[in-house]
């Protein structure tokens, strides 16, 4: 019955009245026996293993490995042990994080709890922990995190629970601090921590139906620690702790200690658990100092504990004993070398031997470092193993045979100077004030190594890097000098000099053969393996092949690997240099124009039978065609009305007076697909013209009956001025000149292509150079630009052209000139203005005589311009012997110009004699100059033509000749 009523109580509800809900008792008792003789104020503790199940993050404080088991008799039958062990590793993240595994388990032997109604049962807790803790060296190397997480395994007979459980904590400790400067203080040092934990977090367990929930816990404690490291150390702590469903309360923990060998422990607790509030113990702890079988337990450099604790015995319970061994080391812990790194060539006569620290894990024990350096790895080798072997001994008397020992470092690094070429090796050791040691390593290395490398200076290397504009200058690019110390140690005092002189000179040039100093200089030292870039502007005036030499050497003698590479030579060719340019504005294209006034053709002629309108009349050839320009006019101004009336002849064999009416509905027709309204339009009766005489000439006669066959467009006297004002035509001819370019570049070595590009902001073309001579682009260059109208808006006229050249020579070098540009422009210049009067057939008289009143508007013109005149000239069509024609268009030109004369003088007196004297003697061409146009190139382009009945109308004319003089 004692042992039910205990598994009660102490297991899953510990208070009597049933006024606490939280189950797993287990978990509020911590494994350990110092934590328990020092009353369960722990949250603060620094320096045992056990108190990561009271605050996770001390598991940041505690050794680089341990391991530690505890056993405890509880009352009644009731047995509790743990096994705990833990390593610090580095991770990603950190160079220190402690990892911890934890086993706990507590168990109550089979017991009768129905007065033997039935079967004895047993009941037992285990528990798994994983402890992860963490500095947080990023914001304190004294603050530090932890988390727990650990199952739980809870069983009662038959019914078992399980859950997880989590814990985290914070720490926070002080850097030891003084308290006495005096050698002899009984306490020298102090330490604070102060640390924060929540356990006990959850799921409830659940048994059947039931949910117990965790005894979940808050903890707060503080602990002050005070001492020396070979004498008393006294720590003192206090807790508070607030669980579920219970109230809160405090912890008190005391523990004196000699020289870290034994300690007394005592505690009180507050709580109103049934068992004592009052607790104590006895910690004895052997080392490798103190150990009579040191080398077998506990080994080089660690220690083993050994802790007891007891409660007071009570009414209801016997004593409880606790006991705990524990496994650790106790001398400095691991470190590696930092600098410089393994097996590194150290560029300089000096450098800085650093590791990373030691951590010292006593708290009243302090690290400091010892160095050995030498060029010989064996004497440190030798020197490590003197210090493994007896390193009290070592420590108080070091050897000084070595290049370099140094003792007492307080911090592990120290500069190594005035290194000479060779192999250096050194070693780093830690030791505390019990001389336990530890060598620093990189991996199962604890001796490190570097070298320092005899100066060799080298005139490496120079290399010609090319100007690749083309220019008059006599800059050609940028020599690039390399100089190296290839050799093992540095070299001071080191002078450099860079020459230049003329091998060959360029074709068509004249050089130079001196020596010259492009770049002289000094370089206080150059270390082991270090280079110096020289890059320096290369000018010459001489064209040809160069010789560039480099040399370096040093002003103090020294021993040099190899001194034959203190020199070298290369050749290098010079860029082309010169010019290409064109003006800065170009006459690109010239149109010259000639402008006609042509009569307009009022009859429109037909086939033989026939009523259709042929294309003369509707589609333009070179002119616009009658029946488009009358039908413009006519919708411009929709006042005029016109007559059409038909003809037609019976020579051509026709006899229906129904086709002239057919035929000038058919040129009604047309005009009103083009726009005309139909009310502008009235059709006269149609005419049968009498017969004629038939010519002699068959072409004559065709062409002769041809215009008898027409349908006539008239309109009133006073629009006749408007319909049939004249046709204005212009004929440009564009004549163009190329783009000339002045070139002179010439090249040392022969040129393999040239191009000229040039471009606009919207088009671009090349220019392929050709040039007699392979080292030399000479003389003017041409470029036809791709232009041929000068008033069809071109993307090159009147367009800054931008032009460069670009050059390969047989190197493969490319270069190009600067960009420039040219301005090209064109004009247009009125040779002869032409007003062309139509006559009627074997007439001398104008149709129409509005034409007088034309042509007074255009002399008018000319009076502003002295170098201008006119003339008269005379025009047959083919019709009749040409010798006629001929006299015919003299009649005509002579009777024009007089009746022109007679007309200006009546109407006109006040300018009669300046029109005299600018107008030439009339003349006549019979049917030799059909209407058309002779260019300068004497490209004809015809108007008039003889066998269109249009053309031929054109060929009757008068034409007025306004001209301009040459200057």
């Amino acid at each position: 019955m004692k042992k039910l009523t205990a598994l009660l109580l102490i297991l899953w509800t510990t208070q009597i009245f049933g006024q606490i809900r939280a189950g797993a008792a287990f978990l509020k008792m911590p494994p350990g026996s110092r934590l328990q003789s020092m009353g369960n104020s722990v949250t603060a503790l620094l320096d045992d293993h056990h108190v990561v199940f009271a605050n996770p993050a001390s598991g940041s404080y505690l050794r680089e490995w341990y391991w530690s088991a505890s056993y405890t008799k509880w009352i009644a039958g009731i047995n509790n042990a743990s096994l705990l062990a833990g390593k610090s590793l580095t991770t990603p993240w950190s160079r220190r994080t402690q990892f911890n595994l934890g086993w706990l388990y507590q168990g109550v032997g089979e017991f009768d709890s129905s007065e033997k109604s039935a079967a004895q049962v047993s009941a037992n807790d285990w528990v798994l922990s994983v402890n992860v803790g963490q500095p947080l060296s990023f914001l304190s190397q004294q603050l530090a995190v932890g988390v727990d997480a650990k199952f739980l395994s809870s069983k009662l007979a038959q019914y078992s629970a399980y859950t997880w459980v989590f814990d985290s904590g914070l720490m926070y400790r002080t850097p030891r601090f003084t308290l006495s400067r005096n050698p002899n203080s009984l306490f020298q040092h102090g330490i604070v921590s102060i640390g924060l934990s929540a356990a006990n977090m959850g799921e409830p367990l659940r048994f059947i139906r039931q949910s117990t929930p965790l005894p979940r816990e808050m903890r707060a404690g503080v602990a002050f620690y005070a001492g020396r490291h070979n004498g008393v150390q006294v720590q003192l702590a206090a807790d508070y702790h607030t669980r579920r469903d219970e109230r809160e309360h405090l912890g008190f923990g005391a523990e004196v200690s000699w020289d870290e060998r034994f300690a007394i422990q005592g505690g009180y607790n507050s709580s109103n658990d049934l068992l004592e509030k009052y607790s104590f113990g006895l910690s004895l702890r052997l080392d490798d100092l103190n150990s009579p079988l040191s080398s077998v337990l506990p080994g080089k450099n660690n220690a083993l504990r050994l802790d007891f604790a007891s409660m007071n015995e009570q009414d209801f319970f016997h004593h409880t004993y606790r006991g705990t061994v524990s496994h650790f080391p106790i001398g400095p812990e691991g470190f590696e070398f930092v600098t410089p790194p393994s097996d590194t060539k150290v560029y300089s006569d000096s450098v800085m031997l650093s590791c990373q620290v030691s951590r010292e894990p006593d708290l009243f024990d302090g690290v400091k470092y010892l160095l050995l350096f030498d060029h010989d790895s064996s004497k440190v080798a030798q020197k490590l193993d003197l210090l493994k072997l007896n390193a009290g001994h070592y420590l108080q008397a070091p050897d000084t045979d070595l290049m370099m020992t140094v003792k007492d470092l307080q911090a592990p690094q120290a500069p190594a100077t005035d290194l000479t070429g060779g192999d250096y090796y050194w070693a780093m050791v830690a030791y505390d004030a019990d001389n336990h040691i530890r060598l620093a390593n990189k991996g199962h290395r604890v001796i490190d190594h570097f070298k320092v490398p005899m100066a060799d200076l080298i005139a490496e290397d120079v290399t010609f890097e090319h100007n690749a504009w083309i220019t008059t200058d006599d800059y050609h690019g940028k020599l690039r000098v390399r100089l190296s110390n290839m050799g093992q140690h540095w070299a001071k005092d080191v002078i450099y000099a860079v020459y230049d002189s003329l091998q060959t000179a360029a074709p068509h040039t004249v050089g130079s053969y001196e020596k010259k100093a492009l770049r002289t200089g000094h370089l206080p030292v150059m270390l082991p393996g270090e280079s110096r870039f020289l890059t320096i502007d290369w000018n010459t005036p001489h064209l040809g092949k160069h010789s560039i030499s480099v040399e370096i050497k040093t002003r103090q003698p020294i021993e040099e690997l190899d001194k034959s590479n203190n020199q070298i030579v290369k050749s290098f060719y010079t860029i082309p240099k010169g010019l290409f340019a064109a003006q800065d504005t170009m006459q690109i294209i010239t149109a010259i124009t000639r402008s006609f006034a042509l009569p307009i053709i009022t009859e429109v002629c037909f086939d033989t039978n026939a009523t259709h309108v042929k294309d003369e009349y509707l589609l333009k050839k070179i002119v616009d065609p009658p029946l488009d320009i009358l039908s413009e006019r006519l919708v411009k101004h929709r006042n005029i009305h016109i007559h059409l009336q038909g003809f037609i002849d019976p020579n051509s064999g026709e006899t229906d007076p129904d086709l002239a009416n057919r035929r000038a509905e058919a040129v009604r027709d047309s005009m009103l697909h083009k726009g005309v309204l139909a009310e502008q339009i009235s059709i006269l009766p149609g005419v049968v013209l009498a017969p004629r005489y038939v010519p002699s000439n068959p072409e004559d006669a065709r062409w002769v009956f041809e215009e008898r066959r027409f349908v006539k467009i008239t309109t009133d006297d006073a629009h006749v001025p408007v319909l049939f004002s004249p046709l204005n035509y212009v004929d440009v001819e564009n004549i163009t000149s190329p783009a000339l370019f002045n070139s002179d570049i010439k090249s040392a070595v022969a040129l393999q292509r040239g191009v000229v590009t040039l471009q606009t902001e919207t088009v671009q073309d090349s220019l392929l150079l050709e040039s007699p001579s392979r080292t030399r682009v000479h003389g003017p260059i041409t470029w036809e630009i791709p232009v041929h109208d000068y008033f069809k808006k071109s993307p090159w006229i009147n367009q800054q052209i931008q032009y460069v050249v670009h050059l390969t020579d047989s190197l493969q070098r490319t270069f190009r000139t600067y960009p420039r540009s040219f301005l090209p422009i064109g004009k247009a210049e009125l040779r002869e203005h032409t007003v062309a009067f139509p006559l009627q057939f074997n007439k001398t008289d104008p149709l129409y005589s509005f034409y007088w009143a034309s042509i007074l508007e255009s002399i008018e013109e000319i009076f502003t311009d002295p170098h201008k005149r006119f003339r008269f000239f005379g025009h047959a069509c083919a019709i009749g012997n040409a010798s006629y024609n001929l006299r015919l268009s003299e009649e005509r030109a002579l009777s024009f110009h007089d009746s022109f004369l007679k007309y200006v003088e009546q109407n006109y007196p006040n300018v009669f004699n300046r029109i005299v004297r600018r107008t030439d003697s009339a003349k006549g061409y019979g049917e030799s100059k059909p209407l058309g146009v002779i260019r300068s190139s004497g490209e004809t382009v015809l108007i008039g033509e003889n066998n269109l009945p249009t053309g031929r109308k054109f060929n009757r004319r008068i034409e007025i000749n306004f001209y301009t003089v040459n200057r």
